[in-house]
């Protein structure tokens, strides 16, 4: 006997059918990090073993690099770095946080990018909440390492929601436009600016930020995030 499956006919049904499916995704996630790697230790991180692989990132910005990979393409799931993103991220485990940010101080000592920029800044949350992953990493990196820190450099002009709940990057990148705009009380003139950001994935924001600062005069813009999806944002 064939099995008829009834196929949804309105916006509200498909927004239904897609919120259960969000849902059942974050508890299958939720289980398989307790069950499975309930005994993760983010401080691995660390180890010259489990050091991840930078990528580098092209996009509106004048250079930029990701410290590796969200996802491991072997196992089908979060790299270390990308679970130690999200035990940070979703579950408030700060000891994850400090180990991003170490790792973030070793590479930007590695690499000299702190003698490459006048003024450092983030990208603003998606949501308006005080609790911003990247500000608790940024203030726990050595002061001279980041520079002139403006957190407040940039304005987002409007709170989308989350851009990786959006279908497609085309309509990311259509959500981007604009979005950002830089503090007029700020001057950005001529000076070199590095942006940090957790994640990217389209590179639909980090993309936006970096127009509204060279619309504002800067004269270079530089990118570092603690890791890539992979999806439109490597090169």
């Amino acid at each position: 006997m064939t099995r008829m499956v009834r196929v949804p006919v309105n916006n509200s049904e498909i927004k239904k059918i897609r919120k259960i499916r969000k849902i059942k995704k974050i508890f299958h996630d939720y289980v398989l990090s307790w069950f499975v790697g309930g005994s993760f230790d983010c401080q691995l991180l660390l180890d010259e073993q489990h050091r991840p692989e930078p990528i580098h990132l092209g996009g509106a910005f004048d250079g930029g690099i990701a410290l590796g990979r969200y996802r491991d393409k072997d196992i089908r799931g979060r790299s270390m770095l990308g679970e130690t993103i999200y035990r940070f991220k979703y579950r408030n485990d700060e000891k994850c946080g400090l180990a991003l940010a170490e790792l973030l101080r070793r590479f930007m000592i590695e690499y000299g990018v702190n003698q490459e920029f006048n003024i450092s800044t983030i990208v603003p949350p998606t949501k308006n909440i005080k609790k911003s992953p990247m500000k608790f990493i940024v203030r726990h990196i050595d002061p001279e390492l980041i520079g002139a820190y403006k957190k407040d450099l940039l304005v987002r002009n409007k709170f989308t929601g989350q851009f990786k709940d959006l279908p497609d990057i085309e309509i990311k990148r259509d959500t981007a436009e604009g979005l950002f705009s830089v503090n007029p009380k700020i001057d950005v003139a001529f000076k070199s600016i590095l942006i940090f950001d957790d994640i990217i994935d389209s590179g639909a924001t980090l993309n936006a930020c970096s127009k509204a600062l060279k619309a504002a005069g800067a004269s270079m813009v530089l990118a570092v995030t603690l890791a890539a999806t992979g999806e439109g944002n490597s090169r």
